[in-house]
């Protein structure tokens, strides 16, 4: 016969398995990015929690047309929260060995200053663009 300790551990590992350990619904965001009303190619997107570390940070590269989709795969532990982002972009680019050019004003990589801030409403959420301009400081 089991004592009611040894019972409680397979109880608890069935609960934690069926439920999914807080598994939730895939989550998506998506946008675009603009640079002077232009389509960012091969930008580099994030999404960082804005005063709230617990929310997380995501990331993704923009397509040729400058559409980004930051998604999960499947459903797993870590779900795109709702809450509020400030939005991180940067490109570079190498015209010649050892140089590297910016091509994105420095005020939209700085977490403390970029004025890109977003709201995440549901699990999938798509974003108005995010227009950017280079003569932005």
């Amino acid at each position: 016969m089991m004592k009611p300790a040894q019972f409680a551990l397979p109880l608890l590992v069935c609960i934690v398995t069926l439920t999914g350990c807080g598994k939730g619904v895939p989550s998506a965001v998506s946008g675009k990015v603009l640079l002077d009303g232009q389509p960012l190619a091969g930008a580099s997107v994030q999404l960082i929690a804005s005063g709230n570390d617990v929310l997380g940070m995501y990331s993704q590269t923009t397509d040729s047309a400058g559409n980004f989709r930051i998604s999960e795969k499947g459903s797993s532990n870590n779900p795109i929260k709702p809450g509020s982002y400030v939005v991180l972009v940067s490109k570079t680019e190498m015209p010649a060995m050892g140089q590297v050019n910016e091509l994105v004003p420095v005020i939209y990589m700085d977490r403390t200053k970029s004025p890109l801030k977003v709201e995440i409403t549901n699990a999938n959420t798509q974003l108005p663009p995010l227009e950017l301009k280079s003569d932005a400081k």
